[in-house]
This record gives C-alpha cells, structure tokens and sequence, in this order.
C-alpha cells in the first residue's frame, strides 16, 4: 500500500494525497503493524468496525477509508505482487445521507452577539445584512 501511495502523491491532488496518506499510514499501516501479519478479509472488517465504534468516525469515512484500500490493493494485483483484492469481499457500511441544517435568524443573532468585538466579527463583515 506504500508503493501504490507513493506512486499516487504526482497523479493526484495535495488534498486527496494527504486523505489517502492518511488511510494508508494512519489507519491501516498501525492495524497491520499491530496484526503482525498480512491482512485477511476479517481483518479488514475488524478494521472498519473498529474505526467506526472505537475510534468514532463515520460510516461514511470508512467507506472512504474502503475505497482507497481497495484501489491501492487493486494496484498490487495489477501488479503481481497479490493474487486478489481483499477488500472487495468485505462489507463496508451504509452511506449515510448528511442533511445540511441552517442556522434559522434567531441562531444567527445568537453567534454574533458572542463574537461582536471580537476578531472573528471583521471577517463577517463582508455579509450583506452585517452592513
């Protein structure tokens, strides 16, 4: 997974790069290391389990943690260094739908009388109705 993040840093953008980097060395590098051995089909589950009931992070990240797994494991098969692409086999979660919410006109009085005076109130002073 190393190789195929190395080979991704100049055909990708810093921000996707640092996203991948992040699932490779941040999560599944430590799980590994931690495995002592190469990854079966449960470990990966284990994996995504653990991420959402341990370490908090959303059916959605892990569906992005999943996705990069599978494309950098893809890569080792195209080139030989495995014979099937793991991850392919296991469950990952559920999208979950994220449903935007508005601060209604009474919220929004509320924020800027705490940060009246404060720096952060010169930045919203480029909002139409902050005159």
């Amino acid at each position: 997974m190393l190789q195929w993040l190395e080979m991704m840093k100049n055909s990708i953008g810093l921000i996707s790069y640092i996203s991948y980097s992040d699932t490779v060395k941040g999560r599944v590098d430590p799980f590994s290391e931690r495995k002592g051995c190469i990854l079966t089909i449960e470990d990966f589950q284990t994996l995504y389990t653990h991420e959402m009931n341990v370490q908090g992070v959303s059916a959605n990240t892990v569906i992005h943690y999943h996705a990069n797994i599978c494309r950098a494991l893809q890569y080792a098969v195209k080139i030989k260094l495995i014979v099937a692409n793991l991850p392919d086999l296991v469950e990952s979660p559920k999208k979950i739908n994220y449903v935007v919410s508005f601060y209604n006109a009474e919220e929004l009085n509320q924020l800027l009388a705490v940060i009246r005076g404060e720096r952060i109130e010169l930045s919203l002073s480029w909002l139409p109705f902050m005159g």
